[in-house]
């Protein structure tokens, strides 16, 4: 079995096909190989240790999508929760040559009573 894993994920080529030429075929030891029969078990498998990066929030998987969710009565520690994890996240992702899209992220803060507060930042790598 291990040998059968081995031979499915060595040597693998990647290449760009645009406007009816193909680019040179690079090595790629890395990721999944997309549009395979294994592609989504191997990703779960590669993914599954995230959900110990943190007890500071929940996450939620869905394809390629990652929710979580933290939660707090006080703004301000609501603030340093979701820092933390975002910051374990990129931690998580950098060891394992992912990478996390600041521009793709967002969050909404649920709050009885409705006010601004400047501390409400999120940051990751220095970036709001």
């Amino acid at each position: 079995m291990y040998n059968w894993f081995k031979s499915y994920l060595s040597d693998r080529k990647q290449f760009t096909f645009v406007n009816n030429i193909n680019s040179n075929g690079a090595v790629n030891n890395y990721g999944v190989p997309q549009g395979s029969v294994l592609g989504p078990l191997l990703c779960l498998i590669y993914i599954n240790d995230i959900f110990n990066i943190t007890n500071l929030s929940s996450l939620k998987l869905f394809a390629d999508d990652t929710n979580t969710f933290v939660t707090s009565k006080h703004c301000k520690e609501l603030t340093v929760k979701a820092n933390d994890t975002i910051a374990k996240l990129h931690q998580w992702m950098t060891a394992n040559k992912l990478c996390l899209n600041a521009d793709k992220m967002c969050f909404i803060i649920f709050n009885k009573s409705p006010k601004n507060n400047d501390e409400d930042i999120l940051n990751l790598n220095g970036k709001t």
